[in-house]
């Protein structure tokens, strides 16, 4: 990704969290939406974890920030 990650889903997207290499909590976003958008513009380039909240379930992938 580069400035901004687009998600989406078939259930509404609850909650996203970015997380750092080290596990720490660096941004949070509250939604209730099919459809979420993350401004990570402000991030350094790196590796960063991803954890999407849906339809009680959650969901954690890797993301590359250019």
């Amino acid at each position: 990704v580069r400035d901004v990650l687009n998600l989406s889903y078939d259930k509404d997207i609850t909650k996203v969290s970015v997380y750092n290499v080290l596990g720490q909590e660096i941004m949070i976003k509250h939604n209730n939406a099919q459809q979420s958008q993350l401004d990570m513009s402000s991030l350094a380039s790196g590796t960063y974890l991803v954890r999407v909240t849906a339809d009680n379930a959650e969901k954690t992938f890797k993301v590359i920030k250019q």
